[in-house]
């Protein structure tokens, strides 16, 4: 069993693409993000267009400096901010 690392800075920044609802009939796709979420799980703020050489400016336009924040780089994929997924399997009612 993988070993569990409890990340213990204040704020996970994620540094990928997002896709988010803007009405209920247009998306936004931004392919280059930084998420900040907070220690409650909340996102604090996005930045849009970020490349990897912007990252260490925007953390300081925040206030925040690398040190204190975990990175999280995702290149394939991407984020869905506030997608809940709540289908269940129908083996897990059995009956």
């Amino acid at each position: 069993m993988p070993a569990i690392i409890e990340n213990t800075r204040s704020r996970t920044i994620y540094h990928t693409s997002y896709t988010h609802s803007i009405s209920l009939t247009e998306l936004e796709h931004v392919p280059k993000a930084l998420i900040c979420v907070g220690e409650t799980g909340i996102i604090e703020w996005i930045e849009k267009d970020i490349s990897d050489e912007g990252v260490g400016r925007v953390l300081a336009d925040h206030g925040l400096q690398i040190e204190d924040v975990e990175v999280v780089k995702i290149d394939e994929g991407g984020i869905v901010p506030g997608l809940i997924d709540t289908h269940t399997v129908r083996l897990a009612y059995q009956g």
